[in-house]
Parts: structure tokens; sequence; C-alpha cells
């Protein structure tokens, strides 16, 4: 097996801050949005939705996809 990260010479991104706020206050829904410093040095920010399945956060679309 490669290992893809040694090809790239990809690097985990350091997190600055991570945040999750329930869709609905009662809903198994949250969006979680996340801050972090990229491979070229640039901060990024991103929102992901997750799903509380079972007592596990698993992501999930609000579209469908």
């Amino acid at each position: 097996m490669v290992s893809h990260t040694k090809e790239y010479n990809w690097v985990e991104p350091i997190f600055y801050s991570i945040s999750y706020e329930r869709v609905k206050p009662s809903s198994d829904i949250a969006e979680i949005t996340y801050t972090y410093n990229g491979q070229d040095g640039n901060i990024y920010s991103s929102k992901e939705t997750y799903e509380l399945v079972n007592s596990t956060w698993k992501p999930h679309s609000l579209f469908g996809d």
C-alpha cells in the first residue's frame, strides 16, 4: 500500500477553533464549523453538517446528496 501522505507531503492541519450548533434546538443535526491553518500557510474556515446517530456524530447532508 502506498502512503499518499508521504507522496504528497501532506501535513495535519492545525485547528484554531472547532464549534458546533444544532440546526434546531431539539434536532439531532448540527453544523460543525472549524478554522484551520492550511498547508499553504493560509487560514481557512469550513462548515460541515453532522447527524447524531446512536450517540455518534456522522456526516449528514441537509440536501439529501
